[in-house]
């Protein structure tokens, strides 16, 4: 019986050994199916140099747009000016008229009231 027991565990031996190299090939194909992934997700991440580039024409943009702001607020004050100078010039030329239009209104009333009280007007 002794025949037989060492049958029985080279069986058993080479059993055991079936199953760990099933396992090992199961692994391994697992192992790879991993790494093909990670290849594929290496291919499409952005590397440090591709940030980098990304990064740079990210800031020629924005210094491009500040110089547009700044160009377009600076142009925005100068129509504000102009049209604060439109608007005294106006407002100045309303004052005038408002003056001769009452001093020639109250010019009017006086040499009324100096007729008809019959003054005469000084220097006349």
């Amino acid at each position: 019986m002794e025949v037989g027991s060492q049958r029985q565990r080279r069986n058993a031996a080479l059993c055991c050994v079936g199953v760990v190299l099933q396992s090992r090939s199961r692994a391994l194909a697992l192992l790879r199916k991993i790494d093909a992934k990670v290849d594929g997700i290496r291919e499409e991440m952005a590397t440090k140099s591709d940030v980098a580039d990304v990064r740079s024409e990210l800031r020629s943009e924005i210094h491009s747009l500040r110089a547009d702001v700044a160009l377009d607020i600076m142009n925005l004050e100068k129509q504000i000016k102009e049209q604060e100078k439109r608007l005294s010039d106006q407002i100045s030329g309303l004052r005038r008229s408002g003056m001769e239009y009452h001093s020639s209104a109250i010019g009017q009333r006086l040499r009324r009231l100096e007729e008809h009280v019959g003054l005469t007007p000084e220097g006349h």
